[in-house]
């Protein structure tokens, strides 16, 4: 789907810029955000990735 020479930036795999660009990809195409819709991922993007831990540790806290 997606063509990354292997030369485009030093030190990122190909596999790794294209998860990035499948990420990129499903963000602003929202019937694929409906598909890999994570509602962890949207609460710690929500309130910030410094806080993250805290936050899984609230919501896995059973």
């Amino acid at each position: 789907m997606f063509y990354v020479p292997e030369t485009a930036q030093i030190g990122l795999s190909r596999t790794a810029l294209g998860v990035c660009a499948f990420c990129a990809m499903v963000n602003r195409n929202p019937p694929y955000r409906a598909v890999f819709y994570d509602p962890f991922a949207e609460r710690l993007f929500a309130e910030g990735a410094v806080d993250g831990q805290r936050i899984l540790d609230g919501l896995t806290d059973w």
